[in-house]
């Protein structure tokens, strides 16, 4: 179970994601990161607080990575809050900051 809520902050929006997500949620994920990206302005932020995720399976990472396009294509910048969960499923798949488009270089991942 995932359960996404949101908030507007100055310059942008926080998409705050707890529990597990997996097949089941990943749609759902991958299109509420769209429809924010796509209610913000260009140049602002939008903050993928995953703190509380569980467990991400490979749904829930193509939803993070399409969810990641769509920012780009809104020209609405990525920042992220990780959980060990997704932290170490990053690491295992190499996934790095440069896969979301936006420059980190203290993520733990960030030389994949």
């Amino acid at each position: 179970m995932c359960e996404i809520s949101s908030s507007v902050e100055e310059g942008g929006r926080v998409l705050t994601v707890v529990g597990d997500v997996d097949l089941g949620a990943g749609e759902k994920l991958e299109a509420e990161i769209a429809g924010a990206a796509g209610d913000l302005d260009p140049g602002a932020e939008l903050v993928l607080d995953l703190a509380g995720v569980g467990f991400l399976d490979s749904a829930g990472l193509r939803a993070l990575l399409r969810g990641a396009d769509a920012a780009s294509a809104a020209e609405v910048r990525l920042a992220f809050v990780l959980s060990p969960a997704v932290t170490r499923v990053f690491e295992l798949t190499r996934i790095g900051p440069k896969f979301f488009g936006i420059a980190a270089p203290d993520w733990d991942s960030a030389t994949s």
